[in-house]
Formats: C-alpha cells, structure tokens, sequence
C-alpha cells in the first residue's frame, strides 16, 4: 500500500538525510521482511508506488534518489494518520463477501 511506502521513505529520509531508491528497496525486502513485515511484495509494486508518490506531489526522483517534499509528505502522512486499519480490513473483507 502506498501509504506504507509514503512512511517508510518519510522515515528513512528523517533518519539518513539523502535516501536512494536501492536504499529503500533494501529495507523494505530485506529489513522489514527479516521482521515479518510486508508491504510489498515485489520491486515491480515498490516502483509503481514510488511512481506514484512523484505523481501526487509527495517526493521528487533524481535518478536513483529520492527528495522528499517535506509539506506534501505531511499532508499525506497526517490523512494516513487518520485511517483506521481495522476498518479498512472491515472494507476489504465486505467486498470479498460480495463476489
């Protein structure tokens, strides 16, 4: 989910100042995985979320590095600040009750 990946670079990026996209790559298939975490589940879906985070403003690619726009990325993280997991599991399992 994009917004998982949109905290992960925000981390990353607070944390170690410059990320790269092989850096990201890394903690979310190596670092993330070693402790049972999954948000990915392919280098294929971790670009297509990158891509997509470019496209709505929130980071800015430069070759293999990432800039993070900080007031975007705020925006972002404080709207996914208000979701609820549980409810979207809720949603989730009503539409698969409906197929």
């Amino acid at each position: 989910m994009w917004f998982f990946t949109a905290y992960v670079i925000w981390g990353l990026s607070e944390r170690r100042g410059s990320i790269s996209i092989p850096m990201i790559s890394y903690f979310i298939f190596e670092e993330l995985w070693e402790h049972g975490i999954v948000i990915n589940d392919s280098e294929k879906e971790l670009e297509h979320e990158i891509n997509y985070l470019s496209s709505i403003g929130a980071i800015e690619i430069e070759g293999q590095y990432i800039r993070v726009k900080e007031d975007r990325m705020r925006e972002l993280l404080r709207a996914i600040g208000n979701i609820r997991v549980e409810e979207y599991l809720r949603k989730i399992d009503r539409v698969i009750a409906e197929a």
